[in-house]
């Protein structure tokens, strides 16, 4: 599917037209012959790729499959069949003067719903702390307005800028915004699990250790490995010598040189090397699988904290909320009977 897609835009943009009427290299080089004879069975692909998915959506569990795909949820009933089956006749829908009231009071339901849900995301996104206040016989969300973090306010707003009345495209705003999320992320204070286990890594003795066996097993394993390699050895020398004679013999300096280079190469020592080089290998491995149970422990501990961690903050939450329930109900005048 993914390697069809390119060919059918490329093919299609050439049977369009878009390119010069009068691009005589462009069609000698891609004629527009060329551009059918592919396009054409790519088509034929993509056909058979749908009657296939298709297929596939009602043999692999057709209920399910559709209210994955139609109505988002993760259950077996005929909620998604019918949205699949009816989704062809909307425009019919919509045109019946007798069905646009009830359309006209779902549509509203529909909005409402989802600006209910837009106001409850915006206010915890820009607001570190938010709660439910009773105002009359209504009850309303109120956020605290010091806890209002301006980086985050702000990244929509440069982003609106430089789309809508800068017409900027899209990788200039993102690369105008992209520092200050960064810095909002960083420094909202939250504790996440990818960085439990990077500090875990740089931190925690036992995973130090572990790193260090390993090292120390790689370095023995290279210095085995090492007798089984030719060595070469270079040597260099140089000496002053003063001859000292009578008459017959001058006086004078003799200064002599020598160099030299050996080599060598273990042929056969009754298996030693080798078997010291496997050995160091089994060694490293062993380091190796100690560092991984050294992690999966220390994972494992983090990661019980983590969800005490979590189920302590929820269980604040909790009780948070109980509480401001509590101060609502308590505020309300109570009515005699």
């Amino acid at each position: 599917m993914c390697g069809a897609a390119p060919w059918a835009a490329i093919t299609g943009c050439r049977m369009r037209g878009l390119g010069p009427a009068k691009a005589t290299r462009l069609s000698s080089s891609y004629p527009l012959e060329l551009a059918r004879a592919v396009h054409f069975p790519t088509m034929i692909f993509f056909v058979f790729f749908v009657i296939t998915h298709v297929a596939m959506v009602f043999a692999t569990g057709a209920l399910r499959n559709l209210n994955h795909m139609f109505a988002g949820t993760d259950t077996t009933n005929w909620a998604g069949f019918w949205i699949f089956v009816g989704a062809p006749y909307i425009e019919w829908i919509t045109a019946q003067p007798r069905l646009q009231g009830a359309l006209t009071a779902i549509t509203a339901a529909v909005v409402g719903v989802i600006l209910n849900l837009a106001v409850w995301f915006g206010l915890h996104v820009f607001f570190g702390e938010v709660s439910l206040v009773a105002v009359g016989p209504l009850k309303i969300w109120s956020p605290t307005l010091s806890t209002l973090d301006w980086r985050i306010v702000a990244l929509p707003g440069i982003r609106g800028v430089l789309l809508l009345p800068q017409h900027r495209g899209t990788p200039p705003a993102l690369a105008v915004a992209a520092p200050l999320h960064s810095q909002a992320d960083a420094d909202d204070g939250s504790l996440r699990w990818r960085d439990c286990v990077v500090l875990a890594q740089s931190k925690n003795p036992e995973i130090i250790s572990a790193n260090e066996k390993i090292n120390q097993a790689a370095a023995d394993r290279g210095i085995a490995r090492s007798d089984m390699l030719p060595s070469v050895s270079a040597s260099l020398a140089a000496s002053r010598s003063k001859r000292e004679g009578g008459a017959e013999s001058a006086e004078g300096t003799r200064n002599s040189f020598s160099y030299g280079i050996e080599g060598g190469q273990l042929l056969f020592d009754g298996g030693r090397a080798y078997f010291e080089t496997k050995g160091a290998g089994s060694l490293y491995k062993k380091a190796v699988y100690g560092k991984m149970a050294a992690s999966a422990s220390v994972r494992l501990a983090m990661r019980t904290a983590f969800n005490r961690l979590l189920s302590a903050q929820e269980s604040v939450g909790i009780v948070k909320e109980i509480t401001d329930l509590s101060l609502i109900h308590l505020s309300e005048p109570t009515r005699p009977y």
